[in-house]
């Protein structure tokens, strides 16, 4: 049996401080078993931690990330950047974590640990692709424009996450955001392209979310049917009447109540390729890294990568 060769890439700071306490216990278990492993801890940069990958890696390593949504996607995006095809697995210790939920990860990280060792297999999953404004970047949970932009810019600029996420509460650090984003976030128009063929238009988007699996804002499932083992990525667009009707709408879709299809604000697209041209002024979020920029069109493709899950 060939003995499997494991790099592990730790945010210390994820969570406040989840990533390095989960990554002591996790060392103790592989100096127990003889298990043989590289460590490296994140830095700051983007720049910084591809170097350090390329001075780390080779091509036999499992690279297994101890951090939250925002390291694994900065990780993933450094592998497809510099051509590596290393297997990829993922020990969630940040506040959100949908991307482990997506892949039916324990949350408990040495039981993420031991599932990853001994039972986990190399699968091919399905990774987004997204272009905004001649830049490209990979994505494995979500993009949103709009509503759902604005929480996660709103939490991400808030010293609340820190402190919920310090009392292991980072799972409500998306809904505390959820009342000032209503209030602020204004619709906009847009033009939907799916697969190059199919055309709407959408004259008042007040959230657009392309999603790669079930899963946003820390375990709301948004699109139960996606999957990361199906090579489709799926939207969900919701048009804004009233905030009363934007909220009831946004209710339907989250919880298990009536079908929210039923509504004429309420849109699923799924596919591999889409084209949305907005041309204003919008927040956006890529895997919970989020910005309000000048948006104009926004391309998203899917390729594969393989994943130890």
């Amino acid at each position: 049996m060939i003995e499997k060769k494991y790099f592990f890439i730790i945010n210390p700071i994820a969570g406040n401080g989840r990533g390095l306490a989960a990554w002591k216990k996790i060392r103790k278990t592989l100096q127990e078993q003889g298990i043989s492993y590289t460590h490296k801890y994140t830095f700051p940069n983007q720049e910084s931690n591809q170097e350090m990958i390329l001075n780390t890696v080779d091509e036999n390593h499992i690279i297994v990330v101890l951090g939250g949504d925002g390291t694994i996607n900065e990780i993933l995006n450094i592998l497809i950047d510099c051509h590596l095809q290393n297997p990829l697995s993922y020990i969630a210790c940040g506040s959100g974590n949908d991307f482990a939920r997506a892949i039916s990860l324990p949350s408990n990280p040495l039981k993420a640990w031991k599932y990853i060792h001994h039972q986990a297999t190399i699968k091919k999953i399905c990774v987004g692709k997204v272009k905004i404004n001649d830049t490209e970047r990979y994505f494995l949970n979500n993009v949103g424009i709009g509503f759902d932009a604005r929480i996660v810019y709103s939490a991400n600029h808030s010293k609340l996450k820190m402190l919920l996420n310090k009392i292991h509460l980072g799972a409500l650090v998306y809904a505390s955001f959820f009342l000032k984003a209503l209030i602020i976030q204004k619709f906009f128009p847009t033009l939907f392209k799916n697969d190059g063929t199919s055309v709407q238009k959408y004259k008042k988007t007040f959230l657009c979310t392309i999603t790669n699996h079930p899963f946003f804002g820390g375990g709301v499932k948004l699109v139960p049917e996606a999957s990361v083992f199906n090579q489709s990525i799926d939207a969900i667009i919701l048009e804004k009447s009233t905030k009363l009707g934007f909220l009831i709408n946004f209710l339907r879709t989250i919880l298990p109540l009536k079908n929210p299809s039923n509504s004429k604000n309420w849109h699923h697209q799924y596919g591999k390729e889409f084209k949305i041209t907005i041309n204003s002024h919008q927040p956006i979020h890529i895997d919970g890294e989020a910005s309000i920029i000048d948006l104009d069109t926004v391309s998203f493709d899917t390729i594969t990568f393989p994943f130890l899950a």
